[in-house]
């Protein structure tokens, strides 16, 4: 009996997983016929113009079903911050996607993982407080240290301390050299792609920096990172929880993960507190939409949705929340056999790119030998150091010769973005043009031009990030809400930055507020501006100023 009564809840769940109350709740309203005389402006579609080709021009744009749904929030369509019980459809649709991931408690995020991440990291933390980090986290964690007060204590990522030791890892790859002064294009396969992965955060790593600092917080890491690197999460959370803090988990290429067993295993399946995903990064949701998720007792739920309150847009979209609830819907329902026809075009396309000369992918053996765990294959990291070809360029040459945008390029190499959107068609068009790219460029490309010399950039952005070691002189609170100036970027060594850098994409910090400015790291910033890579953070977007501590340094 009781089997049978199990069975019949785990079909009444899988059922009510088909459902989108916030899609249903707003269809109702619309066939309701209400005559707007609130929010939003355009009513609908726009406003009525003079001539026939002014009239409704939002509405022509993007659809006329888009501007009717693009709703405020009345009564009937719940409310993103207040919002509680079975009446309120947003908060059915957060119940169903904390049951759909196997969470305590989901929330909906239009603000962006951005929010999520400061809101985790301000619900966790108060001024003067410690939270131990992964050097190369996204620059919205940055942006949570300097909202709450805390001070970062980061993981020593070097490759010495990785299991076995630094030869032991790479001669298990067959890689006969090490460091940036190698000449790619003479290196073993394995070290190539190697050059541009960062090292891991292990959980050696993490008890070191527990021990160093007892009274820190809680621990944050990145997993899966931009290029699908998925660290020890298991191993990490239980140091972390060994030492009585949270494991924080920043996941936003993650969103797909629980629903197929030929993925790595996701974050919270793996022990994490809480975890933030960009449903809009591999999931069908809308540019923005994002979920926060906790689970267990070690984060207290209340101060998240407090700090969501306070980081939130008070006027919520509903085309992003919408999207959101009808990805989770999507995915549920759909993602295994989606997930199960991408992975089988994904198997024969990476044959095909991994013969190809000159071209070389991240596999899951080297991300092992870099102290990871496992390697989301929906990622694709092409490294171009056998063609003597940048990745820039590369880039480049796909998007004018084959109308084809990668995801990111670095000098290293660039980032292509497989999800359940794509098909055979557009799968086998990235072969052919990764085949027309190999062609064309072997040996005849120059792997290094534009550097300043001696520039370790060649190793790659991901590489350089996790390794800085940057003398940390305020909080990143202090710097950012100091008394500041703007000097010149090469007269800047020696002085404190007031401001996030972070070549974007990744959006991972190369300075952060608080941070003693080195000439290495100048270096680095005078490179990446020749390679025409934006920067997100400072306030002057060419980067020939920097904003830093005045006083200081």
């Amino acid at each position: 009996m009781a089997g049978s009564c199990g069975g019949h809840e785990g079909r009444r769940k899988e059922t009510e997983q088909t459902r989108a109350p916030l899609v249903e709740a707003l269809q109702s309203y619309l066939g309701q016929g209400r005559i707007s005389f609130h929010t939003p402006g355009h009513k609908g579609g726009g406003w009525p113009g003079s001539t026939p080709e002014s009239r409704r021009c939002l509405e022509r744009i993007v659809g006329e079903r888009a501007t009717r749904l693009d709703q405020t929030e009345l009564p009937g369509l719940g409310n993103l911050h207040r919002g509680v019980g079975p009446d309120d459809p947003i908060w059915q649709a957060q119940k169903l996607l904390a049951a759909a991931y196997g969470a305590d408690r989901s929330f909906f995020l239009v603000n962006g993982s951005t929010v999520g991440l400061q809101a985790l990291v301000m619900a966790t933390c108060r001024p003067g407080d410690k939270l131990v980090i992964s050097r190369n986290v996204h620059s919205s964690v940055i942006g949570g240290l300097i909202l709450s007060g805390a001070f970062p204590v980061y993981l020593e990522s070097y490759l010495d301390e990785l299991p076995g030791g630094r030869d032991e890892s790479l001669h298990r790859l067959g890689v006969k050299g090490v460091g940036t002064g190698l000449n790619p294009q003479k290196a073993s396969r394995g070290y190539r792609v190697m050059r541009s992965t960062p090292p891991a955060p292990t959980p050696e790593m993490v008890k070191k920096a527990l021990k160093a600092h007892p009274e820190a917080k809680g621990v944050f890491i990145t997993s899966p990172t931009y290029q699908g690197l998925v660290p020890r999460v298991a191993e990490i959370a239980r140091v972390a929880h060994g030492h009585g803090v949270p494991l924080l988990v920043d996941e936003a290429w993650g969103a797909h993960l629980p629903f197929h067993p030929a993925l790595p295993r996701p974050a919270l399946a793996l022990g994490a507190d809480a975890c933030v995903q960009s449903a809009h990064k591999t999931l069908p949701a809308l540019t923005q939409g994002s979920w926060l998720h906790l689970k267990g007792e070690r984060i207290d739920p209340g101060a998240v949705e407090a700090a969501l309150s306070l980081l939130q847009t008070t006027s919520p979209s509903y085309l992003l929340m919408v999207g959101l609830d009808l990805a989770r819907q999507q995915v549920v329902t759909g993602g295994r056999r989606y997930l199960a026809r991408l992975l089988s075009l994904l198997g024969p396309a990476r044959e095909k790119v991994k013969a190809m000369e000159g071209l070389e992918l991240l596999e899951e053996e080297q991300a092992r030998a870099r102290g990871y765990a496992d390697l989301d294959p929906t990622r694709l990291w092409v490294d171009t150091g056998g063609l003597r070809c940048n990745g820039v360029k590369a880039a480049g040459f796909l998007r004018e010769e084959f109308n084809l945008e990668v995801e990111f390029a670095d000098p290293t190499g660039f980032l292509v973005l497989i999800t359940m959107a794509d098909d055979q068609v557009s799968v086998s068009s990235l072969v052919s043009a990764l085949a027309a790219l190999a062609a064309r460029f072997r040996g005849h490309g120059q792997t290094g031009e534009g550097l300043l010399p001696g520039s370790p950039v060649e190793s790659g952005l991901s590489y350089i990030f996790a390794c800085l070691r940057p003398e940390i002189v305020l909080t990143p609170r202090e710097a950012f809400m100091g008394t500041t100036e703007v000097v010149p970027l090469q007269r800047a060594v020696g002085r404190v930055a007031a401001e996030v850098v972070a070549p974007y994409p990744p959006g991972v910090p190369l300075l952060c507020p608080g941070e003693r400015i080195t000439r290495e790291v100048v270096v680095e910033l005078e490179n990446l501006k020749r390679w025409e890579i934006p920067f997100h953070g400072p306030v002057d977007p060419t980067l020939d100023y920097i904003q830093t501590v005045r006083f200081l340094g």
